[in-house]
């Protein structure tokens, strides 16, 4: 587990080798995943992002990927209508109230 910095905030990324029983309870079955937890702004919602794989060949490949992918993540303020709001333009109000952020 470690602390990752993002454009979007600090995350914490977590990956890891796991073993599932196959089809029927018989075999087994080697996985990798890889999660990053962060908290979403103006939220005390929390985003969890995995991705997991049996393609234990390809796991640097899949996890570098994965990085590339969430540290491209950026969250995009909404008005009322779903609406971007464009930025530079001020937070609404009502967002600055964390019991009414957006959902």
């Amino acid at each position: 587990m470690s602390r990752v910095d993002l454009p979007v905030g600090t995350a914490v990324r977590l990956q890891a080798m796991y073993q599932s029983k196959g089809v029927l309870g018989f075999g087994r079955k080697l996985s990798e995943a890889v999660s990053y937890a962060l908290l979403v702004p103006q939220t005390s919602d929390v985003l969890l992002a995995t991705m997991n794989w049996s393609a234990m060949e390809h796991s640097d490949q899949l996890s570098q990927e994965f990085d590339a992918l969430m540290s491209a993540l950026r969250f995009v303020p909404l008005d009322a209508e779903g609406n971007p709001i464009a930025e530079g333009n001020p937070m609404p109000e009502h967002w600055k109230d964390e019991s009414a952020a957006p959902p």
